[in-house]
This record gives structure tokens, sequence and C-alpha cells, in this order.
């Protein structure tokens, strides 16, 4: 709410503190955690979890990060795939193709509806990702190229698979040939700083965190059957 209400143009941010390609990460992160609560739950809480999710996907497409942006559509293409939401049979829904189609339509009539409100420059930076040949990221040749760096950063973390240390990258990548930019890339920067088994760990939270979610949408189900037998 705070970066939505603070804009005044440009990338969307909060202050200096605050990078808008990490805020829109961070962003991305909690969507699913707030999708997960509005499971299973009607009326008012249901309309402001889904004011919450909506502001969300505002504020990430108003930062203008383009790895936001993709991160938006996986997080959105996993949710439509399994929605972490109560079925009319009162059990968690499963994948349907049928339903994931349904979903797809409306988050695209939302979609289109959303990218007219955009500023200009929201939107002309968003499009750059529709011709990715061009951009100065996928520049093989050259040192500030986001794939030159990780490319980098990998080969630097497999000679010190117990990896650098925390808050690192950027020094290591410097102090090897590079410009101390920062990857945007959270496995390579896990990879470089925590090593290998730090990495692990790293994708490890995300699956464990996505198998708990659909675990508290069903706390929200067993609540609401253990209010019915206790009413009967």
């Amino acid at each position: 709410l705070g970066l939505l209400l603070s804009y005044n143009g440009g990338r969307a941010h909060i202050n200096a503190n605050f990078d808008p390609n990490d805020i829109a990460y961070e962003l991305d992160t909690l969507l699913p955690l707030v999708l997960a609560l509005r499971g299973g739950r009607a009326g008012l809480r249901r309309v402001l979890l889904n004011a919450a999710a909506l502001a969300m996907v505002g504020a990430i497409l108003l930062t203008g990060s383009r790895g936001g942006a993709i991160g938006l559509g996986v997080v959105l293409l996993a949710m439509t795939a399994f929605p972490l939401d109560i079925a009319k049979s009162g059990q968690l829904k499963q994948f349907a193709a049928g339903g994931m189609l349904v979903r797809w339509g409306l988050i695209a009539l939302i979609g289109v509806a959303a990218w007219g409100h955009l500023p200009s420059e929201s939107q002309q930076r968003l499009l750059t990702l529709l011709d990715l040949q061009h951009d100065y990221n996928a520049d093989p040749n050259l040192n500030a190229s986001r794939t030159v760096l990780w490319r980098r950063d990998a080969l630097l973390a497999l000679e010190r698979p117990i990896g650098y240390g925390m808050g690192s990258a950027s020094a290591v990548d410097g102090l090897n040939g590079g410009q101390y930019r920062t990857a945007h890339n959270s496995l390579v920067q896990a990879f470089v700083e925590l090593g290998v088994l730090g990495l692990i760990f790293y994708l490890a939270t995300y699956y464990f965190t996505w198998k708990e979610l659909g675990r508290i949408t069903a706390r929200v189900r067993d609540a609401k059957l253990d209010t019915q037998s206790v009413q009967v």
C-alpha cells in the first residue's frame, strides 16, 4: 500500500533503500501466501484478501521489474493449475484442465484491463520482454550483461562450494572482473553466498512452503466442519 500510495511516476519504489526489483520479487513470494489464506473464506474476509492480491499484482507491474513480471507469471500459472481453495465438495481443489483454462481467461481479461491503466513508462519497460534478443542482459560479450554475470558467478561458486558468505555476492563478482552488481537471480546468489548445501536448503524452503500452503487452506475447511458439527 505504501508503494502504491507514494507512486508518482517512473519505477515504483518506497525510498532509496528498496530496489524496485527486490520489491517485485518479495511481492511475488508473498502473493501465494495471501491467496492461500483466502481459500475457503467467504464474505468480507475473502473480498479483502482478493483486494490485497490485486494490489500486490498492481504494485509488481508498477515496479517495472521484468524479472518480477516473469515471477508473477509463474505464480499465476501455478495458482491457476493448483488453486489453494476449497471446492463445493468441501475438499481442496485439485488440478482440472477445464477450470485452469477458465481461470486463464479471467486473468487475461483482467490483464487487458489493467494494462490499459499502466503508465506508459511501465508498459514500455515490460514490453522489452518481447524483444530479449536486443536486451543488453542477453549480450554474451558485454561485461554488464546479467547472463555473463550469472555464468561468472556460477563458476566462482563451483570453485568454492561451501559458499563465500551471506551478502558477499556483489563483492565476489566485483573482485573477479565484474562491476559489483547484484545478480537479481536468487538461485545464483544463494549458490554463491551459501554454497551447494545452502542452495539445497533454499530450494527445499520453496518445496515445503508450497506443500504447507495446502494445509493452511485445509485448516479453514476443517474449522468450518468443526463448527457445523458443534451446531448439529
